[in-house]
């Protein structure tokens, strides 16, 4: 990844530099996630691009919420000529404004069973999310975590509990 940043000066071809890298050296069948982002603070201003992960929610000083949906497939299956053809790794560039929350995490947070084999699901943390979105980045973090962990109850955990987020002053 540093190796990609350092030589790209767009976000789209890392991605396929990425790619090519991974396909190379991965196992048929295997792949990588990947979500990138670059804070320009100054303009308060988040580029990012997706690859098969799973959307990051902003949430809006007003309680609304939105995805960072632009990006493509995930890495590491294609080579980099068939992943061109099936994806456009085109950056989504979201202006932040005072009081909005950006919200990163993995599926092991969404995907979460609890003892009735229920998910914890998107909605769910949007939800968490927006009652807390006041609070900072760290509650909110620890909030988003605790209601995760609370609605496991005594399932088993099978995946990471990845979380971080971004608050604007």
């Amino acid at each position: 990844l540093l190796s990609g940043v350092s030589r790209q000066k767009e976000i789209s071809s890392m991605v396929v530099t990425l790619n090519s890298l991974l396909y190379a050296s991965a196992t048929v069948g295997k792949f990588v996630t990947f979500f990138y982002a670059q804070l320009r603070p100054e303009k308060d201003l988040l580029t990012s691009i997706n690859a098969g992960h799973n959307y990051p929610i902003v949430i809006r000083s007003d309680g609304t919420c939105e995805q960072l949906e632009k990006g493509g497939v995930m890495l590491g299956i294609f080579p980099d000529e068939m992943l061109l053809q099936i994806s456009e790794y085109e950056p989504e560039v979201t202006q932040l404004f005072s009081g909005d929350v950006v919200v990163f995490y993995t599926d092991g947070v969404t995907e979460t069973f609890n003892p009735n084999d229920e998910l914890f699901e998107e909605e769910r943390l949007e939800e968490t999310a927006k009652c807390v979105r006041d609070a900072s980045a760290s509650e909110i973090c620890t909030a988003i975590y605790n209601a995760v962990t609370e609605f496991q109850g005594e399932a088993e955990q099978f995946d990471d509990l990845t979380l971080m987020v971004l608050k604007k002053k």
